[in-house]
């Protein structure tokens, strides 16, 4: 048994319910979650002939009856072939009304009848997995698991061992994935996990990535050779951040979106695609989540979900309203090879019995259907099309009946088709040849009776050919897609609450000194970030901007406690501005020109809609001053209230002045209200300050995403309006333009109180590397 527990204690994976639990289902149908796994007894049968693979004996049977065959059973009635005798019955039945007896003259074929069984030594080669304890061979990881099971089920490490290698199956004993790979499957091996470790012990992200390229490219061309994929990527890393309790490490993980990758999919390209969106996310996080920094790389996992993509098989009739278009050519096949009897019927019209397979067969050898599955999945269009110089569109049908498309070519040759792809409720599908598409779509774009000119690419529609040329040149740039209008010929603005002007505005500023700190000296290995100043406001300016004019003069304060004075500040403007609002005053008489406009008008001035009884004429007026401000609808009137808010506006209130105050926010039991970018930083902040009014902090340069000595370049000197009612003409120019402070020089409050200008030099700004210039200082 010490030997038993040390396979297992060697196994990356889990053997339990976690298992499944950590495992990404992809699209796993109902059908799907009801099999079984796979057993250790697994085997792949293959095809003689074309050495196509199949897991059930039986499906190879079938394939190579109805694919190899040299039997085939031919109708006594109207002489047509089939290569299965059920076919055969079920078109006896139909089509002549009796059932089918079999008769010797039915049967043509140069062997006998019934094709003989595939035995197990056609079967491909496979990896085998072997048992460390008995030497036992398992066709799949996930049976060893299994096997290994038994022996701790029996507490026996003595099993019987299988030598036999009958099934041609190549051995290969393996570490049990405790190296770089560790393998995690389900539901038959419809779903694994693949990791792959940071076995280099790389530091940066980038890096790791690159390195495991080849890895992954091996990964998704073995599994490709099984079926089609969807795959996504989870990267998994540690990080840590300093914090009151010392180090904190978290392991965070960074996902992508599941992928397909198809045969003809450029792995390389699809991986680099992967890297730039989890280096993208990484990054993201680190802007987001201040604070962490990536301490190591632990692994990428790769999740491989097997994708069965579209493919169309026998008849399916179509829906009435389709069907009375005429517009669509079905042909009646039997067999799955209604892709091929499409592209006929489309390149080789004939004018009678359109629906029937027999009138295309002398077309049979005219197109190269080599390497075509059939039946035939969309994937396959792109290799038909380059075999034969075609381009082919395939449209869907939802619930509705609404057509879409579902494959549009990359380019539309001059030999050019477009099929239809439909399914019924047995999920059996089926290709048909669109004859028309202009009649198929366009009553479900428009009720326009005449000819219309419609795009392959968006079934957009057009009264002309030189309109639809001119949009085609735009349309082939981006994907394709049904545009679906909305109903309503015009959108108009609704929210004409938030276009009433805000009375009170208030704008801020802090000023700080940087006090030195000093630190310890930086790696010279890893990353660092060097902290040599530390700001304390010690300074701010408090303006409240009045739409009718002069309000209050600036406030300016100077002390050690200015973040607590200016909340104190804030807070007392913010009640007397309630105090406002809340004091509504009368509306003014209005004058006989007033009255006479009023009684004229026939429309809301605020929404410029028409008066109605449902929404009547009021008299609107400003509840601040009392002045009539016009007709309005009793609605839009009720909208235009006073603002329960008084907003405080910095510029780059997120990136530094919101860190100088944010503490003085929670010296009451009054709500905070945050709209955060990252723990760091804050689009906006509120204060509640009573139960129906708050101030709220904006950031100007949110809105205005430049320094505030380039927008003040851009000011004509005449808009400087606040300005010049506060400062004398001598003096307003010096205010007109960015200000020069020698910063890293005032260290201390008592600096402030020098008489004379400091040396040139104390103006060098460390942050920027920048000296003042002669000019400036002059």
């Amino acid at each position: 048994m010490d030997k038993l527990e040390q396979i297992f204690n060697e196994i990356d994976i889990p053997i339990d319910g976690n298992l499944l639990a950590e495992m990404d289902y992809g699209d796993i149908s109902n059908t799907q979650w009801n099999e079984p796994f796979e057993t250790i007894n697994e085997i792949d049968f293959a095809c003689p002939e074309c050495k196509k693979l199949f897991s059930l004996k039986k499906n190879l049977i079938r394939h190579v009856k109805s694919s190899h065959s040299a039997t085939s059973f031919i109708c006594p009635a109207c002489r047509i072939t089939f290569k299965r005798m059920d076919n055969l019955k079920r078109h006896h039945l139909k089509a002549h009304g009796q059932p089918f007896v079999k008769t010797a003259a039915s049967t043509s074929s140069s062997e006998s009848g019934r094709m003989p069984h595939p035995e197990k030594e056609n079967a491909a080669p496979t990896t085998s997995f072997v048992c460390p304890v008995c030497d036992k061979n398992c066709s799949t990881i996930h049976g060893l698991i299994h096997h290994l099971k038994i022996h701790a089920s029996y507490g026996k490490d003595d099993a019987a061992p299988s030598t036999s290698n009958e099934n041609n199956t190549e051995v290969r004993k393996i570490p049990l994935l405790k190296s770089s790979a560790v393998i995690q499957s389900a539901f038959k091996s419809r779903i694994k996990t693949l990791r792959l470790e940071n076995s280099d012990n790389f530091l940066e992200i980038k890096q790791f990535l690159n390195s495991k390229e080849q890895d992954f490219q091996d990964i998704i061309l073995n599994e490709l050779q099984k079926n089609e994929l969807k795959v996504n990527c989870m990267l998994m890393c540690k990080y840590s951040k300093a914090s009151n309790t010392g180090i904190v490490t978290e392991e965070k993980n960074f996902k992508t979106k599941n992928n397909i990758i198809l045969t003809q999919t450029n792995i390389g390209e699809f991986y680099y695609s992967i890297v730039d969106k989890l280096l993208a996310e990484t990054a993201d996080f680190q802007e987001k989540e201040s604070g962490w920094s990536l301490h190591s790389i632990l692994y990428l996992e790769i999740r491989v979900n097997k994708f069965n993509p579209l493919h169309a098989s026998s008849f399916i009739e179509l829906p009435d309203i389709i069907k009375k278009k005429h517009a669509v050519i079905n042909i009646q096949n039997d067999d799955n090879l209604c892709f091929k009897w499409a592209v006929l019927s489309a390149l080789f019209p004939v004018k009678e019995h359109t629906y029937r397979t027999q009138q295309y067969n002398i077309f049979s050898n005219s197109l190269d259907f080599t390497g075509i599955n059939f039946p035939t999945p969309l994937k396959d269009i792109q290799i038909f099309e380059e075999k034969n110089n075609i381009s082919i569109n395939v449209y869907g049908l939802n619930e509705k009946n609404k057509v879409f498309p579902l494959l549009i070519t990359k380019i539309e040759k001059k030999k050019h088709l477009d099929l239809m792809y439909v399914k019924n409720s047995n999920n059996n599908s089926h290709y048909c040849w669109i004859k028309s598409l202009s009649r198929l779509v366009s009553s479900q774009l428009s009720n326009f009776h005449h000819k219309t000119y419609i795009c392959r690419r968006c079934l957009q529609h057009f009264i002309s050919e030189n309109i639809l040329t001119k949009h085609r040149e735009n349309c082939n740039s981006h994907n394709s897609v049904r545009i679906e209008m909305p109903k309503e010929k015009f959108l108009f603005f609704k929210n004409f609450q938030h276009s009433v002007q805000i009375p009170f505005v208030a704008y801020a500023d802090f000023e700080c000194i940087t006090k030195p700190i000093s630190s310890c000296e930086p790696s010279s290995v890893n990353s660092f970030t060097m902290k040599y100043q530390k700001h304390e406001p010690y300074s701010f300016c408090f303006y409240i901007c009045y739409m009718n004019g002069m309000y209050k003069y600036p406030i300016v304060y100077r002390g050690s406690d200015a973040a607590k004075v200016f909340m104190e500040v804030a807070t007392k403007e913010a009640e007397e501005i309630e105090y406002l609002y809340s004091n509504k005053k009368p509306m003014i008489p209005l004058t006989k020109e007033q009255q006479d406009a009023n009684t004229s008008s026939t429309r809301c001035y605020i929404c410029g809609g028409n008066f109605t009884k449902e929404d009547w004429k009021v008299r609107d007026h400003c509840h601040l001053t009392g002045v009539y401000r016009g007709p309005a609808h009793n609605s839009c009137n009720l909208k235009f209230k006073v603002p329960n808010f008084l907003p405080i506006i910095f510029h780059n209130l997120s990136g530094y002045d919101s860190h100088l105050f944010i503490k003085e926010l929670g010296n009451d039991n009054y709500d905070i209200n945050v709209i955060p970018e990252n723990t760091e930083k804050y689009i906006s902040f509120s204060k509640k300050i009573s139960k129906r009014f708050s101030i709220r902090f904006l950031d100007s340069c949110r809105f205005m995403p430049s320094s505030l000595e380039k927008l003040a370049i851009n000011l004509k000197s005449d808009q400087f309006r606040n300005v010049r009612s506060f400062i004398s003409d001598d003096k307003v120019s010096l205010l007109m333009r960015k200000g020069c402070f020698p910063y890293d020089y005032v260290s201390d409050v008592e600096k402030l109180n020098d008489t004379c200008l400091p040396p040139k030099e104390k103006f060098y700004n460390r942050l920027n590397d920048e000296d003042i210039t002669d000019d400036d200082y002059q």
